[in-house]
Parts: C-alpha cells; structure tokens; sequence
C-alpha cells in the first residue's frame, strides 16, 4: 500500500511539473557568445583585481507564478552561480526544492541585455536567459527596472511561440515534446518585444547567497 501510494504521489507532482511548462524557447546554437557587448557577466580589469563583473547578484533566485483562472500556480528554484574569475559564465541550475540545487544540471549560461521596453509608460530592461551550449540553448525572456543598480527581481515573461515556429514530437504520454524554435537573435528579440506588451508570467526574485560561496 505504501508503495502505492508513494507512486502516486510522484505520478502526481511529475503531472503538475509537466502542465505547469509553458512554451520552451530553443535555439539550435546559442545565439550570443561571450565577447558581445549585451553578454553578461563581463570580464573586469583593475590595478589589483580581476574578475567577472555581474548584472545580477549571483545566488539562489525563487521563480513564483500565481495560479489563475488558466492554470494553477507554479514556483521553482533557479541557482545563478558565477563560474570563476579567468571565463566568464553564469551555471545555472534548476529544482522544484531549493535543497536539490546542488543536485542539478549545470548549464553555462549568460545574461543578455535586449535593450529597453515601454510598458504602460514604464521603461524596462529588457532581458534573456541564455541557458546551455550544446545541443544549443534555452532562454527565458524578463524584464526588471532600470535603476542602475544590480538586478535582484525580474519579471518573467509568458511565451506565446509564432505558429511557424512550434516544433512538436510524437505523443509521449504526459510527457511533453513541444518547444518554439527561435533561431536568430532579431526573432528573439521580437518575441521578447511581443510579450513584454502581456501580463508577465511571474517572478524572478533573488533569495539567498550560495551556501559555502565568498
């Protein structure tokens, strides 16, 4: 009985993780590399320091999406790790338990700048996540304030992927095939546009520093 009841549970939160995806966006290769202007985190040079200079604050970051009239409400867990001082890359990793972050797919990653939107007479940064290198890579589109000061919220945007651009597998039972295919940086910079005009999806927000990291 109790194995039973320990395969449903898990039946359960593996269907509740799988209807809680939206649209995954991936590009066949990563569009942005590291020696671009709109790609962080940057490499800095001082009289007696160098390092990786970051627009966000690296650590642990709580995705939190309300439920709505649509679909139930959904949170994970993003770990934002600086990789060194030499190379320059976030690691990122995802779980639905912040305890598990360690347990994680590491992916190199970075943060790209996408310009500025307007919303409601707002200016907002506008960005992606750059997730993974091969076979390519994932993005998650947000936005934050502009105040100049190093990011601890974002907004994260919903996806609503151009027809021509859905990629679909065969069915596999609850699980799901389904991605958007964006493969230039203008179609993601005009999907990032697009959503930015939507309700956002949820939030982004910075939670605690790594445990063990200076």
């Amino acid at each position: 009985m109790r194995m039973m009841l320990c395969v449903l549970i898990n039946f359960l939160l593996l269907t509740i993780s799988c209807l809680a995806q939206e649209d995954i966006i991936h590009s066949d290769v990563p569009l942005w590399g590291y020696d671009e202007e709109s790609v962080w985190p940057k490499h800095f040079y001082e009289e007696d320091s160098f390092g990786c200079a970051h627009a966000l604050r690296p650590g642990d970051w709580r995705f939190v999406e309300p439920e709505t009239e649509e679909r139930d409400g959904y949170d994970s867990w993003y770990r934002l790790a600086n990789y060194g001082a030499f190379h320059c890359f976030l690691l990122a990793t995802q779980s639905r338990e912040q305890g598990n972050l360690n347990q994680g797919n590491v992916k190199h990653s970075y943060l790209i700048d996408l310009g500025v939107t307007e919303q409601s007479g707002l200016q907002l940064g506008l960005w992606a996540l750059q997730l993974g290198a091969r076979p390519g890579s994932d993005y998650l589109l947000m936005t934050s304030q502009v105040d100049g000061n190093t990011i601890s919220q974002f907004q994260v945007l919903q996806v609503h992927c151009p027809e021509p651009n859905i990629r679909t597998g065969p069915n596999m039972d609850i699980l799901v095939t389904r991605y958007c295919a964006i493969n230039s940086k203008a179609e993601l910079l005009t999907l990032a546009q697009e959503m930015a005009k939507l309700p956002p999806r949820g939030t982004l927000t910075y939670s605690d520093p790594i445990v063990g990291s200076e």
